[in-house]
């Protein structure tokens, strides 16, 4: 055993020297892909660069040939059409070089996207690795098991030859116990004969003893008697002690009558005490949550200045009471749930780690006096959204929550209402102000905007107000419900649930008129122009139809109404949870951790009496042996010693046993060990050919960049691409579904290609016509600013295109059925479906922020655009030539004679057409 231990030892660490070898491998491996990504954006970049430079050069080159054709078109006679022929002649030489320059072009493409695809295999690859890594630490947890149960073994031999050597001296004992004994029954057959011939002579004394038991029976009739006598006197004296007792009985009852008052009286005090205590910290209590109350008093400031940090402090507010909210509703599920549910919700704690470290980051913070509730607003809404999931999971079935609910819905009314409060009150401050700013021009009067706008928006302030005051009743009610074990029908959950969705729509209104206006201030003031009323009002309907769906004819109506609506519900609410019909009482069950450890309990108490019987059998058995010791002490001790041989027999057979188990367990684990060693040999090949691949595309971007490689030898055909992955497939037939999708995919990318081939070629086309017949483009942008920023937006959608292809051309599906088939085994958190699915979710979510920004830059764009105003006033613009046709005629001498004969007019209706005809020929 020890030769086979120190073999296993040094093949532990064989197989850890492996596995750092392969994990440096690895991270070299990540760090050349990286190199490579960051290689093959470059080039893009500098590709989409010059495209652009050399589209404006061609653009202020045909704007400068068009100024002189506008001076020389007059002049113009046959000697210039002969000298157009020869330049077309030129340009169809110079087309011929674009389309060679366009196809080499085209294979660059084509070689870029086959290093993208190359490097999504390396990525898979390399997660292939890290699932090995976790192969090698179980290997090596159970490499360190064997051990340990090899020393065991080693403990339990050394056991077992003592035993062993124990037995054959015992046995030895046996034979020579086994010869005394049977001499011992020999004398014991003489005893007995002995005793039986006493037994007769006893029978004969037993008749002698019966006489003198008569005489006995006749003595004791005549005590009897004398014993009624004494009773009788007995009787009288039990009397006597009855009254004496009974005095006494009173004397104590009066004494316990005294100790109970002196009990009460100490009682009293002892409340007295305790109130003063509770007062004490009440009023400590007050005094600290006055001082952080002070910190954002919300109308106090809606009475003087309202900052607009108030209003990040409102939305942070509200996150967290919906954060908090959803807890609670765990909370009450985890109270009340069976105990099967109860033991499956502990796995809940590793999910909930990173929320629990950002809430942990918020106070530190809030502690240190460095909280920026803006900032904080994104880490609450990723908490939110994993508490919504695990409530989808638990909560979706149950009634459980129903009254924490109702308390949510009611509390977000509450901060719903103070948003809608601060973002309305800070939009009069702003438009207050802007109306006195002598920057902006205001040429209509401030009793007008006081009478349309200030009146209509201090009377919504005040209406949000009072549904404040409304949802405060609410809360105070179903308090006062919840500590009276009492709750509301389930009837009004749909009631409550409209109400909220119409006061987040209220807020969301608010909150889209206040940015609306704030960027409508901000723009008159940079270009000084005149601030008008009826911009303010296109904004409100605009932002109204769009969020309540509401035409409005006079400024502030739809939300009037919407508030007047929102009033008249929670009044409503009010009513019917003061109703005694609507109330229902709630019978908490018992706590599952109580219910588990009464059943642990029971568990014990049954444990405990089969103890105590064992105990009392025990007991009984020693006292049989000891009447046997009594009786007879030679049989007694020789049968203890048999006993005492059929134990230790006993024992010595299940200890074999369990030599035998061993020996079987060491036997399947170098079967296991030598299982490993072959996966671990796979998965070093595998390593190897990884990175030859990487080596090879290492290669590959380096011929890129330098541009030695040959188009021949790079492009790669769509069959041969199959038949590689069809290759793969075989050999993992798990990834077949995936490898399906991943070449469809790649085939619509294929044809897309194409058709963007051809859309590029049809746009070189349309520039290789005749310069003056071409139409009119757009003029170079002068201001370097603006030139700049449509740079970086044409970067930047190209950028979120790609993007946003490679994700859809390469869809992850989620496997469930691991989790189907090992619930109880540990795996990583990356390999769980909970988080694939967040961190798909949050790429669409960062895609969706990338293409709002883009949309917002792009509408700053058209508005100044817009804003700009034209030179020739839109009078006077003639439709534009979209293209001409030349096609070449075989009879040349004939045919430039007869030049009107052949000319054909085709007539094209907007570009697209072109773009159709050019693809024809191209094709």
């Amino acid at each position: 055993y020890e030769g086979k231990y120190n073999e296993a030892v040094e093949s532990m660490e064989m197989m850890t020297l492996d596995k750092e070898m392969a994990e440096e491998k690895a991270e070299n491996l990540q760090h050349e892909v990286n190199l490579l990504k960051e290689k093959v954006e470059e080039i893009s970049v500098d590709l989409t660069v010059f495209k652009q430079e050399g589209e404006i050069i061609q653009l202020e080159k045909q704007n400068d040939r068009l100024k002189e054709a506008l001076v020389k078109l007059r002049d113009v006679t046959s000697e210039q059409e002969a000298e157009l022929n020869k330049k077309i002649k030129s340009l169809e030489k110079e087309l011929v070089s674009l389309q060679d320059i366009q196809v080499q072009h085209d294979q660059m493409k084509n070689q870029l996207k086959e290093a993208e695809n190359a490097i999504e295999d390396l990525k898979i690859r390399l997660d292939d690795a890290t699932n090995a890594d976790y192969m090698l630490e179980q290997l090596t947890d159970k490499n360190l098991a064997q051990g340990e149960r090899l020393e065991e073994m080693r403990v339990t031999i050394e056991d077992l030859e003592a035993l062993k050597e124990l037995n054959d001296e015992l046995e030895e004992s046996h034979i020579e116990n086994e010869k005394q004994l049977q001499a011992e029954i020999d004398h014991k057959d003489t005893l007995i004969r002995e005793y039986l011939k006493r037994i007769e002579m006893s029978d004969e004394t037993n008749a002698d003893y019966e006489n003198t038991i008569n005489q006995f029976r006749e003595l004791v009739a005549n005590l009897q008697s004398d014993l009624e006598q004494f009773r009788q006197k007995e009787e009288s004296q039990y009397s006597e002690s009855k009254n004496l007792s009974s005095q006494s009985q009173t004397m104590l009852d009066l004494n316990f009558k005294l100790q109970s008052t002196v009990l009460k009286a100490q009682a009293k005090q002892i409340d007295l005490e305790l109130r003063k205590l509770d007062v004490t910290q009440a009023s400590e209590n007050l005094a600290f949550v006055q001082q952080v109350d002070q910190i954002h008093n919300i109308p106090e400031k809606l009475n003087t200045v309202v900052p607009e940090e108030l209003m990040a402090v409102c939305e942070f507010r509200q996150k967290l009471a919906w954060f908090s909210d959803i807890a609670r509703r765990l909370v009450s599920f985890v109270n009340t749930c069976p105990v099967e549910t109860f033991l499956k919700m502990g796995q809940v704690y590793h999910d909930l780690v990173g929320t629990e470290r950002r809430l942990h980051g918020i106070v530190d913070h809030l502690r240190k006096e460095e909280l920026k509730e803006a900032e904080c607003i994104t880490d609450v809404q990723r908490s939110i959204a994993q508490l919504e999931h695990l409530a989808e999971i638990y909560l979706s079935n149950t009634k459980i929550d129903e009254a924490d609910k109702l308390f949510a819905y009611s509390r977000g009314l509450d901060l719903n209402a103070d948003t809608m409060a601060v973002s309305l009150g800070h939009l009069k401050q702003a438009v207050a102000l802007a109306c006195k700013d002598e920057e902006i021009n205001v040429t209509e009067g401030i009793d007008k905007f006081t009478s349309d706008f200030f009146l209509p928006l201090q009377s919504l302030v005040s209406q949000s107000r009072s549904s404040k005051v409304m949802a405060r009743k609410l809360i105070r009610r179903l308090d006062d419900m919840a500590d009276q074990n009492a709750g509301l029908k389930s009837d009004l959950l749909a009631q409550f649930k409209m109400c909220f969705s119409l006061s987040t729509k209220l807020t969301s209104f608010s909150q889209e008129v206040w940015k609306g206006i704030s960027a409508y201030i901000n723009e008159k003031k940079d270009t000084k122009e005149e601030l008008l009323l009826s911009g303010l009002q296109q904004i409100i309907y605009r932002v109204t139809e769009n969020i309540l769906g509401i035409n409005e004819v006079n400024m502030w109506d739809g939300c009037t109404k919407s508030l007047l609506t929102l009033c008249s519900e929670i009044s409503n609410l009010n009513n019917a949870s003061n109703d005694p019909e609507n109330t229902t009482y709630v019978k908490k069950g018992e706590a599952p951790w109580n219910i588990r450890a009464k059943e642990i309990k029971a568990e014990l108490l049954v444990n405990a009496d089969m103890e105590r019987k064992a105990q009392l059998q025990q007991e009984e058995i020693r006292d049989l042996i000891r009447e046997k010791k009594a009786k007879d002490q030679l049989l007694q001790e020789s049968s203890v010693k048999i006993e005492l041989l059929e134990k230790r027999m006993e024992t010595v057979k299940k200890q074999a046993d369990k030599i035998n188990a061993l020996e079987q367990e060491l036997e399947n684990s170098r079967k296991q060990e030598t299982d490993f060693e072959e996966a671990m040999e796979s998965l070093q090949l595998e390593l190897e050919s990884l990175e030859r691949q990487n080596r090879q595309f290492v290669t590959l971007a380096g011929n890129i960049e330098d541009g030695a490689i040959p188009s021949c030898n790079t492009e790669l055909k769509d069959e041969d691409i199959e038949d590689d992955l069809g290759r793969y497939a075989d050999t993992n037939p798990l990834e077949n579904q995936r490898l399906v999708s991943q070449i469809e995919s790649l085939k619509f990318a294929i044809r897309y290609l194409r058709a963007e081939n051809s859309h590029l070629k049809g746009k070189d086309a349309l520039n290789a016509l005749d310069w003056h017949l071409q139409p009119k483009r757009r003029k170079a942008f002068k201001n370097q600013d603006e030139e700049e920023l449509m740079k970086s937006v044409a970067l930047e959608a190209k950028s979120l295109l790609k993007d946003f292809r490679n994700v859809s051309a390469s869809p992850r599906i989620i496997d469930i059925t691991r989790t189907l088939e090992n619930q109880k085994q540990w795996r990583p958190l990356k390999m769980t479906p909970e988080y694939q699915y967040q961190a798909q979710q949050s790429v669409m979510y960062t895609f969706q922020q990338r293409s709002n920004e883009l949309k917002s830059k792009l509408q700053k764009l058209g508005k100044n655009n817009l804003q700009k105003p034209s030179k020739n006033g839109g009078v006077g613009i003639k439709p534009s030539i979209i293209g001409r046709i030349r096609l070449p005629v075989l009879d040349n001498a004939k045919d430039l004679d007869n030049s009107f004969s052949n000319h054909h007019n085709i007539k094209l209706k907007n570009p697209l057409d072109f773009e159709k005809i050019h693809t024809i020929f191209v094709n």
